[in-house]
């Protein structure tokens, strides 16, 4: 995730660019920016290169990553005072962007980005050079996550561990998840072939002798399985309406409310159900009032809302005829799901229903990594691979939870009229993990195709290699760098956030983000060509928190005034580069450019795409900006808005 800004060091509209005899040679950066937590450091060029080897000279020590364009991500080895960084295939791009955490001060002068093609290998023959070491009797390669990969060629006689993670934790001797692999020998050499497509993985092999033995022969991963017939542009129409409104709402509401310390608290404190039980049988939300609900969404300028049917605990806010384990049976006593659904519709909002893929609570479901009764204390660290839940699942069947789950989603996409979204959550593949398989998550797909045609489903059931197994990317509690890309193709995102840090009420925490912090985050979002959905969890009163109820107000009085800018909007064309501290969004339907301030700055700036502007005005009260010669002329006095935005007419 990209820090904020903290402060402009270094303005040079054009990077100076020269002719070197590896390539191309840029003498210093656009921009260098102080972050939270290091340095940003920017080259922004008049005309795309074309490169697949960066040296920056005289970088600071650090971790460094690099972005180019906003979308290709690498990380980088610094060798002395040199970063050095290989992608996996050459990019064309005109913007790159270094970042270091924890570095000293980069010397201005002394900075310089060389810049190659070496040569047009394919992603399969770049793959070789990547992040290859040893440690130990294990080689480790990390490929990084730029291409989507079925399997791997190693030498014979080799054996190979395949782990997901960004990279392995040498330091520490940590590993990541283990991920399921077949093996068998071909062409005289071993083939590992992964059970699902991967992005983000590393390997360990033994039996080679130095990095240098080790030929990785890399397979890329195609999309070859549809379950429907529907094109992808097909499906980007769809959810066109889903890209247009940009904002939504989240409400994680259920058991947990009670407790009041995140909606995991069963797992996190490995609460039995028999504990559990109480705030089942005292539930009683009595102050619930779903029309309140949908007015404050409305207030706020949201578009979409999705709630949570039934979450990790089990328990169903809805009256579902297969579990008695539901609200209806509570103090409460009423359908919370029907009253959700008719009162957001009734304020002119699209529905959905977020439903939980684990159970804590069903008798079938078996015992995992994460469950409540897992025997390892931790619920994501290696020690929850190593244990053996044989004897514990002994009666339980996941064949008998899976036809539970598609009764009550039947139940739920049939029940309560037009459902936009459905929102699947989650799988974590692996040993003593639960994936696709576990789920029949085709068979859930196809199910909610059948009973709601229409409807948009996330990305979780693990079927990321089915193009039509998903329709968007939802990135957690996290900024991406840039456009969200899978498979190489840049897809319709969402990330979903939360005003604190949990998704359920959480009566103790003290880390909510201000008003400011929520729409820079929107606004960003929508640069990078993606939606919003922020969280509430309401109250065991069945009530919004204050401090929920202020921030929604804090976005409805911005997007009251600023909305054009979010709504219909997405990436502005590369031709458009953002002045420093500003982000844009572009409107292709009204051909409308709209850059956002996100510190006011007073006076004359020189605006590199000038030349395609008519005129320009403030969104909030449509006053004119003096716009002369490529010139801004902005006044003395910040608008009485968090972020003023700039509106630009196009020619």
């Amino acid at each position: 995730m990209t820090a904020p800004v903290k402060a402009i060091l270094v303005l040079s509209l054009a990077a100076t660019l020269a002719a070197s005899a590896s390539g191309i040679a840029i003498e210093r950066p656009s921009t260098v920016v102080r972050t939270d937590d290091g340095w940003r450091i920017v080259y922004a060029l008049g005309s795309p290169v074309k490169a697949d080897y960066f040296a920056l000279e005289n970088a600071p020590a650090g971790a460094w990553t690099l972005t180019v364009d906003s979308w290709e991500f690498a990380r980088g080895e610094m060798l002395p005072e040199n970063l050095v960084t290989n992608l996996p295939k050459a990019v064309s791009a005109s913007r790159f962007q270094f970042e270091v955490k924890g570095a000293a001060d980069p010397k201005m002068g002394g900075l310089a980005l060389e810049m190659e093609n070496r040569s047009d290998k394919t992603a399969v023959e770049a793959f070789r050079r990547l992040n290859v070491e040893k440690k130990g009797d294990r080689i480790f390669a990390d490929f990084g996550g730029e291409t989507a990969v079925r399997g791997v060629y190693v030498p014979a006689g080799s054996s190979v561990e395949v782990y997901g993670s960004w990279s392995p934790s040498l330091a520490d001797g940590g590993l990541g998840s283990p991920i399921l692999a077949s093996r068998t020998e071909k062409d005289g050499r071993l083939y590992v072939e992964f059970h699902d497509v991967q992005r983000f993985c590393y390997f360990a092999v033994t039996g080679v002798d130095a990095p240098k033995d080790v030929n990785f022969d890399v397979v890329p991963y195609n999309y070859t399985k549809h379950l429907t017939k529907e094109t992808w542009e097909q499906k980007l129409e769809r959810m066109k309406w889903w890209t247009n409104a940009r904002f939504g709402m989240f409400i994680h509401f259920g058991l947990y409310a009670v407790p009041a310390r995140h909606e995991w608290v069963k797992s996190n404190e490995r609460i039995s159900d028999e504990q559990y039980r109480e705030y089942f049988e005292t539930f009683n939300p009595s102050r619930f009032d779903a029309k309140a609900w949908a007015k404050a969404a409305k207030a706020a300028g949201m578009k979409y809302a999705v709630l949570t049917s039934r979450h990790h605990e089990g328990f169903s806010l809805f009256d579902t005829k297969f579990s008695d384990y539901k609200i209806t049976n509570t103090p409460f006593g009423r359908d919370l799901v029907r009253e959700f659904v008719d009162a957001f519709r009734a304020e002119g909002l699209k529905v959905g229903f977020y439903y939980s893929l684990l159970d804590w609570h069903h008798p079938d479901y078996t015992i995992d990594r994460i469950h409540p009764r897992r025997k390892n204390p931790e619920q994501f660290g290696a020690g929850g691979e190593s244990v053996d839940y044989s004897k514990d699942n002994e009666g339980r069947d996941m064949a008998k939870y899976r036809q539970f789950m598609k009764n009550q989603v039947t139940e739920l996409l049939t029940n309560y009229g037009k459902i936009d979204i459905i929102w699947f959550d989650f799988s974590f593949p692996g040993k003593n993990g639960k994936s696709r398989y576990d789920w029949d998550s085709e068979g859930l797909v196809r199910l909610a195709k059948k009973l709601q045609p229409g409807i948009i489903i996330d990305n979780r059931l693990d079927l990321t290699d089915w193009e039509d197994g998903w329709d968007f990317a939802t990135p957690e509690q996290s900024r991406p760098a840039g456009c969200v890309e899978v498979h190489g193709r840049k897809v319709p995102w969402e990330t979903c956030q939360t005003f604190s840090g949990s998704w359920g009420y959480a009566r103790d925490e003290s880390s909510w983000k201000s008003a400011y912090q929520c729409i820079e985050q929107l606004i960003d979002a929508v640069s990078k060509g993606g939606n919003v959905i922020m969280n509430v969890g309401p109250m065991a009163t069945g009530e919004f928190d204050y401090r929920a109820l202020e921030r929604l107000a804090d976005y409805g009085k911005w997007l009251k005034v600023n909305g054009e800018s979010i709504y219909g909007c997405g990436p502005a064309p590369e031709e458009f580069t953002p002045l420093p501290g500003t982000t844009l969004t572009y409107n292709p339907k009204t051909n409308r450019l709209y850059m956002h301030m996100l510190s006011w700055r007073f006076g004359t700036f020189q605006v590199p795409f000038g030349e395609r502007v008519k005129c320009c005005r403030l969104l909030n009260d449509g006053s004119e900006i003096r716009f002369r010669w490529n010139t801004l002329h902005l006044p003395v006095e910040k608008p009485p808005v968090e972020i003023p935005v700039v509106e630009f007419i196009l020619k």
